[in-house]
């Protein structure tokens, strides 16, 4: 089942944002639409460009569904997978697993919002009743395999639209997007490990517009007090005795 409306718009924003709309061609137009991949109560099979230990962050009993957004110019690489969470626990129990993923950066986005919104083809979530949290993450050898694909223009020069590419994008890490303005999602009582990098997902337009202003500074606080202690050196160990 697909929702083109949604995809369509969703793509036009990502290309509209890489200044590639010149790829839509009045002989060949272009196609999106969107794929359902996972289903409630129905495991996923590993993809085999996964790390280790994605597989049972997405086959967790909390997730839903999931889906990929397609555009027939693009590598559609990346897959979301949607989580019901009841509470913080349910929350911080996805963010231990997530902090097990074998991958070199796994990252938490921070949205003001309540819900996921527009992100699938259910009536569910087209109907504003989305999830609090939801899992994504890229495929490089699909990057990989786009970029090959790509004319050539000056030697080692990949050409994409208007731009001019000497090496493939870099595909999305492990991300957990929390919206912590759903009631589910306590800010104050989130466990994010070490290892995992956050950052706010809030626009500039969003931050303009002055909505959830309370929460949009509450998130930047939460951060930059992480970023803060991150940043402190950490103590070093005395030496030991000779006895």
């Amino acid at each position: 089942m697909n929702n083109p409306r949604w995809s369509k718009h969703r793509i036009r924003s990502w290309l509209v944002a890489l200044g590639v709309l010149a790829l839509t061609s009045t002989t060949a137009p272009a196609m999106s639409g969107t794929s359902q991949v996972a289903w409630p109560g129905k495991p996923v099979a590993a993809d085999p460009d996964w790390p280790e230990g994605v597989l049972e962050l997405v086959n967790d009993p909390l997730r839903t569904e999931g889906w990929n957004p397609w555009f027939s110019e693009w590598p559609n690489d990346v897959n979301y997978y949607a989580f019901q969470v009841r509470g913080t626990n349910d929350v911080n129990h996805l963010l231990t697993k997530l902090a097990a993923v074998k991958s070199a950066k796994v990252q938490v986005l921070l949205y003001p919002d309540k819900e996921a919104r527009g992100l699938a083809f259910t009536t569910v979530l087209d109907e504003g009743n989305g999830a609090a949290a939801v899992f994504s993450i890229g495929s490089q050898k699909r990057i990989d395999q786009w970029y090959q694909h790509l004319k050539e223009g000056d030697p080692g020069v990949r050409v994409f639209g208007v731009h001019r590419l000497r090496k493939p994008p870099e595909a999305q890490p492990p991300t957990l997007a929390l919206h912590v303005g759903n009631e589910a999602v306590d800010l104050k009582a989130l466990k994010i490990p070490p290892s995992v990098e956050v950052n706010p997902a809030v626009s500039a337009a969003y931050r303009a517009k002055g909505e959830n202003a309370a929460l949009v500074a509450a998130i930047d606080d939460f951060v930059a007090k992480r970023q803060s202690k991150s940043a402190k050196p950490t103590p070093e160990q005395p030496a030991p005795t000779s006895k």
